[in-house]
């Protein structure tokens, strides 16, 4: 295959998983066919099925194009390493948010995986949310684990219990934002969010084991 001829391929393989996340966006999963998105690309289904070997195949890399917003944590390890645990974490709040408010593409993919998709109908997708959790609380853990150790919070905090509460924090807030954006200017907040995360783990008397 030449490379104008690879070059064209890959561009229309873009063009059609553009085409895919804006009908699945528009239809759901389930509701969506081949045939909507290949005349919403301008491609005849044997084009997609060039690239794709059913619509499962499809949503799947889509899906992989565009990172889910709490594997953001693990994108760059951004809160693997450095002496101040506690502004990593604000940074990865910030992070998280930003990159849904100002990421069309993030924004799309989390509405159609949160309300548009049977997650146990699409092999793998509901492998990688569950993987995405487990590993982000773990590295939320190390994190606030070393924020401990540096003297940054109470050594009676209770760190499994302070990792579900700043996870749920930041996951509720991008759902409710993804399904109410009216509700809430979330550009202009999310720094306070993040301040929020932060806070909590500092000052909240219900995240600390009683004293002996």
């Amino acid at each position: 295959m030449s490379r104008s001829t690879k070059e064209e391929a890959e561009q229309t393989r873009r063009r059609i998983m553009q085409a895919a996340r804006d009908v699945f966006h528009e239809k759901g999963l389930t509701r969506a066919t081949l045939l909507d998105v290949a005349e919403r690309a301008g491609v005849t289904r044997g084009a997609i099925y060039w690239h794709f070997k059913n619509k499962e195949d499809l949503f799947e890399a889509m899906v992989n194009e565009v990172r889910l917003p709490l594997e953001a944590a693990l994108a760059a390890s951004a809160l693997a390493d450095g002496s101040d645990p506690l502004a990593q974490l604000h940074n990865w709040c910030t992070g998280v948010l930003y990159d849904l408010v100002r990421n069309p593409s993030t924004r799309q993919l989390v509405e159609i995986m949160v309300f548009k998709c049977e997650m146990a109908a699409v092999n793998g997708i509901a492998d990688r949310k569950r993987a995405c959790f487990r590993e982000t609380r773990e590295v939320l853990g190390s994190t606030i684990q070393r924020a401990i150790d540096a003297g940054q919070l109470s050594a009676r905090l209770n760190v499994p219990l302070a990792v579900a509460v700043v996870h749920a924090l930041v996951y509720g807030v991008t759902t409710h934002w993804v399904i109410a954006p009216e509700a809430l200017d979330l550009d202009k907040h999310v720094e306070r969010v993040a301040d929020q995360c932060v806070g909590m783990l500092r000052f909240s008397p219900a995240l600390l084991d009683p004293s002996e």
